[in-house]
C-alpha cells in the first residue's frame, strides 16, 4: 500500500516556499552532503520556476500576506555508520512537519536514506508555479518493503546515460 503511514492536514493555508535548507550534524558525510545538495537544488528550482502565464507570482503572494516558509530543517537522529549504511534492516522511515506559526518545515529521519525519502516527499508537496505548500501538515511514512529496486538490462537493450539518469531520478521520486 503506497499511502503514507500517517498524514494530518489541519487547515488549508498556502505557505510560499523560500528554499533554504539547513543541514544536519553529519553534513561532513559525503552521502548526507550529496542528499542535502540535491534537494537544495530541487527546492530552489521549484521556487524559481516562473510558471504559467496569469498565475500569481511568489512576490504577489507574499504581498497578499501569504506566510513565507523561510526555513527547511533536515534532522538526522541516528549517528555513526548506522545512519549512513544501507542494509535490509536499515530504518528508512521519516516524518515531515510543516507549520504556519512560525512557517517552518522540518524533515526528521534516523538515517540518511529516510532523510532522502522525506526531502523527496517535501519537494513533491511544493505546488508549482506558485512555489507554495499547503500547511499545516504532518506526514509520517516508511517503506512497505525492505527490498525495492529496478532492473536495467543494458546488456540486451542499449540505454543512453541520460535515460539511465532519468530512471534513477524516477526511482528517487518513488522512494525506491
Amino acid at each position: 500500500d503506497p499511502a503514507a503511514t500517517k498524514l494530518t492536514v489541519s487547515k488549508n493555508v498556502s505557505v510560499v516556499l523560500d528554499a533554504s535548507l539547513n543541514g544536519v550534524e553529519l553534513a561532513d558525510s559525503t552521502l548526507v552532503s550529496g542528499i542535502l545538495s540535491r534537494y537544495q537544488q530541487l527546492l530552489q528550482s521549484k521556487v524559481s520556476w516562473s510558471g504559467a502565464e496569469g498565475s500569481p507570482s511568489r512576490a504577489a503572494k507574499l504581498s497578499m500576506g501569504t506566510p513565507a516558509l523561510t526555513k527547511v530543517t533536515a534532522k538526522l537522529t541516528g549517528s555513526g555508520d548506522a545512519a549512513t549504511e544501507l542494509g535490509p534492516e536499515t530504518d528508512e522511515s521519516y516524518s515531515i512537519a510543516v507549520t504556519t506559526d512560525p512557517p517552518v518545515a522540518t524533515v526528521t529521519a534516523a538515517t540518511a536514506f529516510g532523510l532522502r525519502h522525506g526531502l523527496e516527499t517535501l519537494a513533491q508537496l511544493v505546488v508549482t508555479p506558485q512555489g507554495t505548500i499547503q500547511a499545516p501538515i504532518t506526514i509520517s511514512d516508511r517503506p512497505h518493503f525492505a527490498y525495492r529496486g529496478l532492473m536495467i538490462d543494458t546488456g540486451r537493450h542499449f540505454l543512453s546515460i541520460d535515460t539511465i539518469k532519468r530512471a534513477i531520478d524516477g526511482m528517487a521520486a518513488m522512494k525506491l
